[in-house]
């Protein structure tokens, strides 16, 4: 309650107009994830090819965490239809740029297996220096930086 009345006036609103829009905090941390993973996917149209993309997933992995954390707090949030929906997009995004990819990616590469793979680097919280060599070990096998 407390949490959401600052975050109405950080956002210069007031507090009847947050409550109106998103009766419970859940909701309005689902708006929010929402649109972080909708700006996510559209990004890769915008990017140059797959790593760059991961690379940028990573980031919201390890910005988002808090969030991600407290919307699975939430009863079924994990298993509910909106977590199931961004799933689903950010694996059509890495299917689409790893069918672009083309031979630069050994085929049949799993897009689920790179999103895991990307999500742990994500979660160790190294740092950008580390997380560019860990996108370079996981795109070549080997880190090329050294």
């Amino acid at each position: 309650m407390l949490q959401m009345r600052a975050d109405a006036r950080r956002a210069g609103i007031g507090n009847a107009t947050v409550y109106r829009h998103f009766p419970a905090r859940r909701d309005l941390h689902i708006d929010v994830y929402a649109e972080e993973v909708a700006a996510l996917c559209a990004r890769a149209d915008d990017l140059d090819g797959l790593y760059s993309w991961l690379a940028g997933f990573i980031g919201h992995v390890a910005g988002k965490r808090d969030l991600a954390a407290a919307l699975a707090a939430a009863d079924g949030a994990p298993g509910s239809p909106e977590f199931a929906a961004w799933h689903d997009a950010i694996t059509t995004v890495v299917t689409g740029l790893l069918d672009r990819a083309g031979e630069e990616v050994r085929a049949g590469v799993d897009p689920v297996d790179l999103l895991v793979m990307a999500t742990g680097i994500a979660l160790t919280g190294s740092g950008p220096e580390r997380t560019a060599r860990l996108v370079e070990l996981l795109r070549h096998g080997t880190d090329r930086a050294k």
